[in-house]
């Protein structure tokens, strides 16, 4: 009679094997997360990398065109009629290889040699 009335007792063993059994499970999903998000750092690195060598690339390819096309140097004369026909001469290259505005600084600033290049490097 008695016995049968009494709810069930409870395995104290069995319970802590639950409660081991959801920390486990806790610890391997956040390891899972954990890991995921190296992943997707690591890739995003990755793809930075890449993105960077592509524009370097890019850029090393447009001076190569641009002086393709012998572009006059400029030493810094004082003379502004020769910095202007220097100005001209390295603007109808941009125009003519359609160099984007992001480049025409490296590539002119190649052609500065003497003075000119001294003054813009202590510029920069």
């Amino acid at each position: 009679g008695l016995q049968e009335t009494m709810p069930p007792r409870r395995d104290p063993d069995n319970a802590g094997n639950a409660n081991n059994e959801m920390i486990q499970m806790a610890q391997a999903m956040t390891d899972m997360a954990a890991a995921v998000a190296a992943q997707t750092a690591a890739k995003t690195q990755r793809d930075l990398q890449k993105q960077q060598r592509e524009e370097a690339t890019a850029e090393s390819r447009r001076l190569t065109e641009f002086r393709r096309h012998n572009p006059p140097e400029f030493k810094g004369e004082v003379d502004p009629e020769k910095a202007d026909l220097w100005m001209q001469g390295i603007e109808r290259i941009f125009e003519a290889t359609n160099c984007p505005q992001e480049s025409k600084v490296t590539c002119a600033a190649y052609q500065l040699r003497g003075d000119a290049d001294y003054w813009w490097k202590s510029a920069r």
